[in-house]
């Protein structure tokens, strides 16, 4: 998927998300301004280099491949069959449940149990 075509299918999921973003479902600064915070937000996320993330930008630091999702699915399995899911960065944890919920693997409530021992052990 092309760019153009990425970002056009992010705007319809945004409206599918908030039909009506004057409701009150988003602050009215941010609505007053997007066209000049996206950008900035844009360039921030993709571009800007930051000390404190060793002169990487956010989007070298946090990225995700299919790799990523093949491990979380993975995770999602041994999560609810009550065994260690392996070395998974903690971010991954949550989606693990998540996939599993998804494929009825098991209870939603054995997978949170589950969950949370994994999550107290490191």
């Amino acid at each position: 998927m092309g760019f153009p075509a990425a970002a056009t299918a992010l705007a319809r999921t945004w409206r599918q998300l908030y039909p009506s973003p004057t409701d009150g479902t988003l602050p009215h600064e941010l609505l007053a301004t997007w066209r000049r915070c996206v950008p900035l937000v844009v360039d921030a996320i993709t571009a800007t280099r930051f000390t404190g993330l060793g002169g990487k930008s956010l989007r070298e630091v946090i990225f995700f491949e299919p790799r990523h999702q093949q491990m979380i699915e993975e995770a999602g399995e041994r999560l609810a069959r009550g065994t260690d899911p392996g070395v998974v960065p903690e971010r991954f944890l949550i989606g693990a449940v998540r996939s599993a919920i998804d494929r009825k693997l098991a209870s939603p409530e054995k997978l949170m149990r589950n969950f949370y021992v994994e999550l107290s052990r490191r």
